[in-house]
């Protein structure tokens, strides 16, 4: 069977986790070609089996006219203000579709648009050959994020943490477009090129630095806090969905919060001549309960034991199996 697997050319994470789907799937016969799609109409129109990984529902008309069998990966990322309306964007073409999300929280989503053929979660996966928990002494950095730019990204209030503390040391990766955007303090060492990063080079630097610190405004999933957990860094991290459906309750550092629909990112897409409009709900939490997480991360002792759980249970060549089972 040929499948194509597309994603959005301008995401570090689903061009990563499209490339593991195809993997499993050329591991075990299937014909795959993975396609990033750039916003505009390519030859994968012409395939019947389809994967698609990420939130772009509102093209799937010119992605998939061709279509028979379609796979969505569903990531979280907005929501549509009027989710009726996609609904009717699928009238008639439905039956084709199998809408799979990453987490409770993306399912959630795709519910409130009143679609069905919804699987149960997959969730995403790190690459266990090159993830594994240690614990290092004398570690440059005290803390971590890392991200492409996005103003969802929550860089502005990355800043000011980073201002508040000026005692500590920070690393932050992403790509160039954050050197226009942001300036940082002089505790701070950027990289700016994360997208450029080898899996190993980028475990690598994750290692330099004790704890992963979780400041995004929103994520569909934040696959980077499960691969800093993984690798044997303290997290600290806001107790919302997702991150407390895939995080163990026990051992990571929670932060009280709260997404907040009233003060959330707004913004527009054009589909077929009209315009809709999507909001980013912010996940809010206060800054002085953030910090005081992040001191006692610095002092929590590392489970290894509980992060080799988690390695096993997120192996990706384990979880994506499933599609296999959905192409059958």
């Amino acid at each position: 069977m040929s499948i194509a697997v597309v994603y959005p050319v301008w995401s570090y994470s689903w061009s990563k986790i499209s490339n593991q789907i195809a993997e499993v799937l050329r591991n075990n016969g299937f014909n795959v070609e993975v396609i990033p799609f750039t916003g505009t109409v390519h030859r994968f129109r012409m395939y019947r089996n389809m994967i698609i990984v990420g939130d772009i529902l509102q093209m799937f008309r010119a992605i998939t006219p061709y279509a028979q069998y379609v796979i969505w990966y569903f990531d979280a990322p907005s929501v549509m203000l009027r989710g009726n309306i996609v609904k009717l964007w699928f009238m008639g073409v439905e039956y084709k579709y199998r809408f799979v999300p990453n987490s409770n929280w993306a399912r959630a989503v795709l519910e409130s648009y009143g679609l069905k053929n919804i699987e149960e979660p997959i969730p995403h996966g790190v690459d266990t050959s090159v993830w594994y928990p240690q614990v290092l002494q004398d570690k440059p950095y005290h803390f971590i994020y890392y991200s492409l730019y996005h103003e969802r990204k929550g860089f502005d209030r990355l800043v000011e943490l980073c201002r508040k503390m000026p005692d500590y040391r920070f690393r932050v990766m992403s790509n160039c477009l954050l050197r226009e955007k942001v300036q940082f303090p002089s505790n701070v060492t950027v990289d700016y090129d994360l997208a450029t990063l080898t899996e190993k080079e980028l475990y690598e630097r994750v290692l330099t630095a004790r704890v992963y610190i979780q400041v995004s405004y929103y994520e569909g999933f934040g696959i980077t806090t499960l691969e800093s957990y993984i690798a044997g860094l303290n997290v600290v991290v806001p107790d919302v969905k997702p991150f407390n459906e895939y995080l163990p309750r026990d051992d990571v550092l929670w932060v009280e919060a709260y997404h907040d629909y009233e003060h959330g990112l707004r913004y527009e897409v054009r589909y077929m001549g009209v315009r809709y409009s999507y909001v980013i709900p912010k996940i809010t939490w206060n800054m002085d309960e953030f910090m005081k997480k992040m001191i006692e991360a610095l002092k929590k002792p590392v489970d290894i034991s509980k992060r080799l759980e988690w390695r096993a249970k997120y192996d990706y060549r384990r979880l994506y199996r499933r599609f296999i089972e959905l192409l059958r």
